[in-house]
Formats: structure tokens, C-alpha cells, sequence
């Protein structure tokens, strides 16, 4: 009876130590492949930028969302990022509102000086096409086969990706067109998606929204760089109202990044700490929230550029025509290119000086003088020395180089070089003299008018009506269950009588108008009588006095 249990034990065993085994390789085998994928990603070298721009508000009261999104689309353009690696996604279209005073256009500033939505704006998901689902198809890649490239995120393992949201956010959640959530685990799981598929090498989340720092909470993956507007409990506040179109323009992060930016341009090695410190919690009335744990740089390091800029390796030079070969580089055929450039350039030069009609003597000077400009750039800056003939003989003079290109010499000897028609000052003749006058005074029509908007915007604001009217619209919008009727529920809010209320009273004062009439109509036929009732005591009266005087007469 006891040797069952001890075959049964036995043999136990003989299994459990091949599956210990085999449960140690799998760990060796995962851990080795977690550890390859780890330095994988970072030796993989940064090879391209993309960009991720995602208003996600509807309706004309969120203009400044929309305006937000095209100012930081506007500014990944101008620092390198090309229209081809930018996923622009926008919820409503608000230059073709019909609230828009200004159609076809977006401004983010009350000047009006720069119209963001342009001729050059591509936007690849618009309008409802703005959802959840689609975000989230985006940023992991999962499209239907129908989805085109252009509105794709074809991005790999050497990409730095700048993800931007905007639009209404609170605790751990985003809003998408009012009708649905962007949840922070969603978030974290669609960037936990992109790592495991190799989709970027480093990530900037970049969040203005109100509570924008909790969107973070879920995220794990590493290579990732958030900020957000404002902290938990924190609201995200507008920057300034534009009295024209009648609503907020833009948003105060925002209004403060792309005031940062403004002052940098592409080959600018600005620092993300650098922008990082530009927010100033007194002027954003929030608190800027940063999460570098999952990032394994240091923020002095990384330059601005690595993320809102384009990826490129400058190559500083002396002189715009001469190329210095590094040790080690393999730039030899753009060296070629640029030495062949500059002798094509100075065949060209020497062939005209060649064409011209002047003595041999003057041909050779101004040859070799090009050809010792073109070589060595040596004259100075702005300047290039060429020869023309004189009477008394050959003089060498010298003019600016921006001439030198819209000059030739000319055919006659002793003549003065030709100048071009964009170097010639324009006259003004009466058409054109007019036409300025007319400009003028349409300059001095618009700043009156400006300035009369502005005085108007700041009475407003300061008899307080811009701050009554933006909390009412604010407790509007954050109602759940939305009144039936708006006016009424802002009538409220204002301490005005409700629809119903002023029916009443425009009842009752329709009933007070007829007393009043009626009772008009008494008091005159009361007044009427009273006056005949004058009227006749007065002849009673005579005719009394004349009765008591007759008889005395007689007598």
C-alpha cells in the first residue's frame, strides 16, 4: 500500500524539475529580449520629428481652442517640421462660422496681423472625424486599409513625436466634442502601444486643458516627456478677448509657449528647461505641471528643437560659397556641388564680362578681380570691387554686392553700369499718388476704429459686464442637464426676470395701460362736467346780480 504514494511522489518529481527548467529559460529568454529592446532604443539614432496637434472643442465659444492649435501648427512649420510628418486634427471650423466676422480667417491675437488660417493649412481630420477612436488609431497606428497615408503617423523608432491637446479636460479625462472622454488609462495604454510597436524613440505630451496634469497619471512607458497647464483642482484660464469676434482668442499656456517661441528660430539650441521655466504661475493664473521620470535625459541637454523643430545637422562656414570638409564626414559630393557651384557662377561672370564691347586691358583687370572675389570673398562685407573705364583711365571702384548680380558693364566705354528695374526708385505719378492718399486715410479709418473697439472692450471690462457674461456662459457650460432655454437660464444668472416672468408683467402692465385709459376717460368727462357745472353757476350769478340791479334803476 505504501509504494503508490511513493511512485506517484517520484514520479512528481521527475516532472517538476524539467518544468523548473524550462520556467527559467522562458525568464532568461523574456528577460534578454526586454533587455535587447531597452538598448535598442537607446542606441536607435533621432532621425525625424513628427507632430500631433488635436483641438478637440465644438462651437463658437471655443474659438481660442481652434486658435491654439493652428498658433503651435503655425510654429512646428516654421521651426522645420514639414506639412507631410504633421497629423492636424481640428473639431469645428471656426473660419467658416457664421459668426465668423472674418471669413476664412483665425486669428490669435486682437491685431488681426496674422491670419492662422492660411492658404498653406492641411487638415487632416476635421469636424466629427475628431473622435476618440480615431485619436487613438493615430497615435498606435491601427487604421482601416481605406485611411490614406497623409493621415497616417508614420512614424518609427528613431522619431521624437510632440503630441498637443487642447479643449476641456478635468480629473483624469479630456473632452472630445463634448460628447465623449479621452480617459488617462487610454492614453497610457494607446503610448504604451507605440513603444511595444517601435512608433518613437522619445515622446512630448503637452496638455492645455484645466487639471491637465492628471491626464498624466497612467502613463509608464519610457522615453516619455509630459506637461500640462495646471495642476488637479486647477482651472486653465483664456489669455484675452477679442472684442471683434466677440469671444476669447487664445489660451494663456498657450499664449506663453508661442511667445517663447517666437523669439527662436530653427538653428536656436534653446533648452526644454529653458522653456520649461519661461511659464510663470502669476501670468498662467495656474500652476505648469512637468513629469520628466520617465525620461532619461536631462532637460538643460535637450534642445527645444528636438521635439518642435526639424531634424538636421548644421554645418557652420566662414563664407557662403566655401566648404570645409570635416575629418571623418561624408559630405564630399556636397563639396563637389558647392565648389562646382562657384565656378559655373564665375564662368558665367567672366563670359559676360567676355560678350562686352571694352578695350582688352579693362576685359583682363575685371576678370582677374571677379575671379579673386568669387575665390576668396576678401573685399569686406557687403561689398564687391569691379572696374569700369574713365577717360583719364581705369579706376576701380567699389559697389555693393547685392548689385553686382543686377549690374553689367555696359557697351559704351566710360558708361556708368546699367541698374536694374527692382533697384530704381519707383515715382509717383497722380494715379499712384492718389491711390496712397486713399491708403493713408484708410490706415487713419481703421486705427479710429480700433481705438474706439478698444476703448469700447476696456469699459466693458472694466464695469465688469466682460466677467458677469463669461461666468454665466462658463456655469451654462458646465450644467450636465442644459435648460431647455439658454436666454432664460442667462436671465437668471444676471438676476432678470425669467421668459415667463417677463410675460406676466407684460400682461399686467397691458390690463394697468387699459385701467389707465379708462380711468383717463372718466377724469376727462369728470373734468368736462365740472366745467359746465362752472359755466352755468356763472350765468346763475349774473343773472342774480342783474335782477337785484333792475329794480334800483327804475326807482
Amino acid at each position: 500500500m505504501t509504494t503508490a504514494p511513493l511512485k506517484l511522489f517520484s514520479a512528481f518529481n521527475s516532472m517538476a524539475i524539467p518544468l523548473l527548467v524550462l520556467s527559467l529559460c522562458l525568464s532568461n529568454l523574456c528577460g534578454s529580449a526586454s533587455a535587447s529592446v531597452s538598448s535598442s532604443s537607446e542606441t536607435t539614432m533621432h532621425t525625424n520629428n513628427w507632430a500631433v496637434l488635436v483641438c478637440t472643442s465644438r462651437f463658437w465659444f471655443n474659438y481660442r481652442h481652434m486658435a491654439n492649435t493652428l498658433s503651435l501648427y503655425r510654429t512646428v512649420k516654421r521651426l522645420g517640421i514639414p506639412d507631410e510628418r504633421i497629423i492636424l486634427m481640428l473639431a469645428d471650423d471656426m473660419a467658416c462660422n457664421a459668426r465668423n466676422k472674418y471669413p476664412a480667417q483665425v486669428f490669435n491675437n486682437e491685431n488681426h496681423r496674422l491670419n492662422l488660417y492660411g492658404d498653406n493649412v492641411e487638415v487632416d481630420y476635421r469636424g466629427y472625424e475628431v473622435t476618440v477612436e480615431n485619436f487613438l488609431r493615430v497615435l498606435t497606428g491601427r487604421h482601416e486599409t481605406a485611411v490614406p497615408r497623409s493621415k497616417r503617423l508614420l512614424s518609427d523608432e528613431g522619431s521624437h513625436i510632440l503630441l498637443y491637446m487642447t479643449g476641456h479636460g478635468g480629473d483624469e479625462f479630456l473632452k472630445f466634442q463634448d460628447s465623449e472622454e479621452l480617459q488617462s488609462h487610454d492614453l497610457a495604454d494607446a503610448v504604451k502601444q507605440m513603444k511595444e510597436k517601435g512608433r518613437f524613440k522619445e515622446l512630448l505630451i503637452m496638455v492645455d486643458t484645466c487639471q491637465a496634469a492628471t491626464l498624466f497619471s497612467q502613463l509608464h512607458s519610457p522615453g516619455v516627456l509630459a506637461i500640462g497647464s495646471s495642476l488637479k483642482g486647477e482651472n486653465s484660464y483664456s489669455h484675452h478677448l477679442d472684442s471683434d469676434v466677440g469671444v476669447s482668442v487664445v489660451d494663456r499656456f498657450t499664449f506663453y509657449t508661442l511667445a517663447f517661441f517666437e523669439r527662436l528660430n530653427m538653428y536656436d539650441n534653446a533648452s526644454l528647461s529653458s522653456l520649461f521655466s519661461s511659464y510663470n504661475p502669476s501670468l498662467l493664473l495656474s500652476t505648469a505641471y512637468y513629469r520628466t521620470d520617465l525620461y532619461p535625459r536631462q532637460m538643460e541637454q535637450v534642445p527645444v528643437t528636438n521635439f518642435f523643430g526639424s531634424v538636421m545637422e548644421t554645418i557652420h562656414t566662414d563664407h557662403p560659397y566655401r566648404y570645409s570638409k570635416r575629418k571623418g564626414s561624408s559630405k564630399g559630393k556636397i563639396e563637389m556641388s558647392l565648389d562646382q557651384a562657384v565656378q559655373d557662377e564665375k564662368r558665367r561672370i567672366l563670359s559676360n564680362l567676355g560678350d562686352q564691347n571694352i578695350d582688352s586691358d579693362t576685359k583682363h583687370l575685371n576678370m582677374a578681380l571677379i575671379s579673386n572675389l568669387l575665390s576668396s570673398g576678401s573685399t569686406g562685407p557687403g561689398f564687391s570691387p569691379f572696374v569700369r573705364p574713365s577717360p583719364g583711365g581705369h579706376q576701380i571702384q567699389t559697389v555693393p554686392a547685392r548689385q553686382l548680380l543686377h549690374h553689367q558693364l555696359s557697351t559704351d566705354s566710360g558708361a556708368a553700369p546699367v541698374v536694374s528695374a527692382s533697384d530704381r526708385k519707383p515715382t509717383l505719378t497722380g494715379a499712384s499718388a492718389k491711390k496712397k492718399i486713399e491708403e493713408k486715410e484708410m490706415m487713419r479709418y481703421k486705427e479710429e476704429k480700433e481705438a474706439k473697439k478698444e476703448a469700447f472692450r476696456k469699459y466693458l471690462e472694466s464695469s465688469g459686464v466682460v466677467d458677469s457674461l463669461t461666468k454665466v456662459l462658463v456655469a451654462l457650460y458646465e450644467q450636465n442637464d442644459k435648460p431647455s432655454s439658454a436666454v432664460e437660464f442667462i436671465q437668471q444668472k444676471l438676476g432678470g426676470p425669467t421668459v415667463s416672468e417677463f410675460e406676466k408683467l407684460q400682461a399686467e402692465m397691458s390690463d394697468l395701460q387699459v385701467k389707465y385709459g379708462e380711468l383717463l376717460e372718466a377724469h376727462q368727462k369728470i373734468c368736462k362736467e365740472l366745467e359746465e357745472l362752472k359755466n352755468s353757476h356763472h350765468a346763475e350769478s349774473a343773472k342774480e346780480t342783474n335782477d337785484e340791479e333792475g329794480p334800483k334803476d327804475g326807482f
